[in-house]
């Protein structure tokens, strides 16, 4: 059980007090008693309502974020999951050397991905051409 953060007292403290000063700076000014309260009474409602929405916002996103934690500590203890670290050439095995890799599948990435690259960046021109209406 996580602990909430109160949402209806803040929002009314702020609102509350939003709403005062907006009311002592405006007769101040020398406005009338009807202006001053409300703006205040206008402006109070709204850093209220943006208080309250933020407060429950906040609360919303830690109660998923909870939420999330215990799914990820269930599946945990179903799953036994691999050291990745093991599997750096720092901590353990060696990289496949290009040449091998590309012997062991017959083919050649870096070749596929320079002509990908150029039937994209053709694709590109090819579109925009039609955009402009030179297509």
């Amino acid at each position: 059980p996580d602990k909430q953060v109160p949402v209806v007292v803040p929002a009314v403290a702020s609102g509350t007090s939003a709403g005062v000063a907006v009311f002592a700076m405006t007769r101040m000014r020398g406005r009338s008693m009807l202006r001053a309260g409300l703006g205040g009474f206008f402006i109070g409602g709204f850093a209220g309502s943006a208080t309250g929405f933020a407060l429950w916002n906040h609360n919303r996103q830690r109660r998923r974020h909870n939420e999330a934690l215990v799914r990820i500590q269930a599946t945990a203890k179903e799953q036994k999951f691999m050291n990745t670290r093991s599997l750096s050439p720092t901590f353990g095995m060696a990289p496949v050397p290009e040449e091998e890799f590309n012997e062991a599948t017959g083919s050649n990435p870096t070749e596929e991905n320079a002509k990908l690259m150029a039937q994209i960046h053709e694709e590109d021109r090819a579109t925009r051409r039609a955009v402009r209406g030179k297509g």
